[in-house]
């Protein structure tokens, strides 16, 4: 129950609402300790394409931006890529739950003075001189700013590669919010960040779910090539059968390539 007197699990959440408590007491100790703005990222498709970055977020969404209410916070602005994200949230959930929704557009979602809290939900490379303004609004009001899932991406699944200079800006600006909570499944395992701790790396123990061994700890976000060094570090055998695959294919090509 998402509650004002939170207990988080330890290690790998086995819920979603786990995870909102987990990401929940991250985000009031970030915030404890003086960071105005910061992110929480949840990413449980395990690389499943079918799942849009706006379309993972919002569940999550609703639960934490619910519990944020429950503990303190009594005006919740709920800002989403387009207009008709925001129309679909306020008709089916947001407007139940009592939040005030917002949307990006042509200019930054105006802030209001009973606002508590800005939760951005998804917010893309496209929208990245309204997000500016909107983190100068929300920090002249000493009003925490949070992104769900933001993404170099557009919230549609559609790459932005075309549009290189607004995904470099989002990228650089991203670096100025916190790793409040990190959340992402892998084909093997989970990287898991709680403020202030480092990216744990779990591997899954076994055939039976719920299970996790945690491999290491870094301080900073993992690269792909270091998650392989991780993973092949704890699984040798992985190493020499992908060794002898790249040898068997070679061979293979090696043949044909004679024969013809």
């Amino acid at each position: 129950t998402i509650g004002p007197d939170l207990i988080s699990q330890k290690g790998v959440p086995t819920s979603m609402e786990a995870a909102v408590v987990q990401s929940l007491l991250s985000s009031v100790t970030v915030m404890k300790r003086g960071c105005g703005r910061f992110r929480v990222d949840v990413d449980t498709t395990g690389g499943d394409e079918t799942y849009t970055t706006l379309k993972n977020s919002v569940p999550f969404t609703r639960v934490f931006s619910k519990g944020l209410m429950v503990n303190g916070f009594s005006q919740v602005r709920l800002v989403f890529p387009d207009v008709g994200a925001a129309a679909l949230a306020t008709r089916d959930w947001a407007g139940e739950d009592g939040h005030a929704v917002s949307s990006f557009g042509r200019s930054a979602p105006q802030i209001d003075p009973s606002d508590d809290c800005i939760v951005c939900v998804a917010p893309a490379s496209s929208e990245i001189q309204q997000l500016r303004t909107l983190s100068e609004q929300a920090s002249e009001l000493g009003l925490p700013l949070i992104l769900i899932n933001p993404s170099v991406k557009s919230p549609g699944g559609e790459n932005l590669g075309s549009l290189g200079a607004y995904t470099l800006s989002l990228s650089e600006f991203l670096r100025t919010f916190e790793y409040a909570y990190y959340l992402r499944t892998l084909d093997w395992g989970v990287i898991l960040r709680n403020y202030p701790s480092g990216f744990q790396i779990f591997q899954q123990a076994g055939p039976k779910p719920g299970k996790y061994d945690l491999l290491e700890t870094l301080s900073s976000l993992p690269s792909g090539d270091t998650l392989e060094r991780i993973y092949l570090g704890a699984n040798p055998e992985a190493a020499e059968e992908g060794l002898q695959a790249i040898s068997t294919g070679l061979s293979r090509f090696i043949n044909q390539y004679t024969k013809g």
